[in-house]
């Protein structure tokens, strides 16, 4: 009975060991696909002419069976810190779904470029960590974001701690904003770091 037990202790270390490994790889591989799509030019169009007399070509599929392909994931714009050398794609959500993915856009948010408040949340301590270092920001830093080829700039104005039900931090602003939020000290749920920057250029 001991034997089985130590057996399976020795198992569930190793799960706790490897779950997070295993969650930083899936986040570090989906990040890398979407940065890939977000960042690629749009495909070229075939302009060439076509002649109506020729009969359409039809695809080669069965008659009356619908083609139905899976909803890709999409990145909506790219962060980029230089000082935390941190470059990802943002995502549409906050959901736990999709913070595994990489930072999430409030579904709240507004969009770069126009005044509001541009609030991205992410993980930092699990999927990536991609916020992990966000308390080494001071006022006066860069940060960049990059939405439908255009670059707008931040700088950060101030970083400080809420409670994880304030949540006057993502609401709208009267200027453009950008607030960045994830979880204080890392691992905690009842607090959030919370980084605000101002758009500059």
């Amino acid at each position: 009975m001991r034997h089985i037990l130590s057996k399976l202790l020795i198992i569930a270390g190793l799960l706790l060991i490897i779950s997070p490994l295993l969650k930083t790889g899936y986040s570090l591989y989906m990040q890398k696909n979407l940065l890939q799509d977000i960042e690629q030019t749009q495909p070229a169009v075939d302009i060439s002419p076509v002649d109506p007399a020729l009969p359409a070509a039809t695809a080669p599929t069965a008659p009356n069976v619908p083609v139905q392909t899976p909803p890709k994931i999409k990145a909506v714009l790219v962060l980029n810190i230089p000082k935390l050398n941190l470059k990802a794609a943002v995502v549409q959500g906050v959901t736990s779904r999709d913070l595994s993915l990489g930072p999430g856009l409030y579904p709240d948010s507004s969009l770069p470029g126009i005044k509001g408040n541009v609030s991205i949340a992410g993980h930092r301590n699990v999927f990536g960590s991609w916020f992990r270092h966000l308390n080494k920001l001071v006022p006066g830093d860069k940060i960049s974001i990059t939405y439908h080829g255009t670059i707008y700039n931040y700088e950060v104005e101030k970083v400080f701690v809420v409670a994880e039900n304030d949540w006057s931090v993502v609401a709208p602003t009267p200027y453009k904003a950008l607030t960045l939020t994830t979880c204080d000290p890392p691992g905690n749920v009842t607090q959030r770091l919370i980084v605000r920057a101002k758009q500059v250029e």
